[in-house]
């Protein structure tokens, strides 16, 4: 069910917003809801894990799962939709974590959401 916000400042009130999202942006309860709201968030394949602080969420896929990736995404956007959220693209970034000892270089498929490809992070991390 949609919400509606208004904003006041220096005694002005600003018309008011229709909002369709669960938990209003820098809102208080935002963490908590989504903590609650997540509970039941899970990955596909096992070997893979959700790990979840506050609103954030985190999709760990090892390098022998890495053909499951395009899976977990789009599990990810289903249980949001489903949960009236969204998954926010802009914030959306791959990260590859290599063995300082394996500096050959990383061959891996760019993985999609529904909408676009996700970015790579521009540096890499090694261990």
């Amino acid at each position: 069910m949609p919400t509606g916000h208004c904003t006041k400042f220096a005694g002005a009130l600003s018309a008011i917003a229709v909002i369709h999202a669960s938990v209003i942006q820098g809102s208080a309860l935002g963490p908590a809801s989504y903590i609650v709201t997540a509970c039941d968030l899970h990955p596909v394949h096992d070997r893979n894990r959700i790990c979840k602080f506050a609103d954030d969420t985190y999709l760990i896929v090892p390098g022998v799962n890495t053909d499951t990736c395009e899976d977990e995404i789009q599990h990810l956007q289903t249980w949001a939709a489903d949960n009236n959220l969204k998954l926010n693209q802009d914030k959306t970034e791959e990260i590859v974590i290599m063995a300082s000892r394996k500096r050959a270089p990383c061959h891996h498929r760019r993985v999609r959401t529904s909408s676009a490809y996700i970015q790579t992070a521009s540096s890499r991390r090694h261990s």
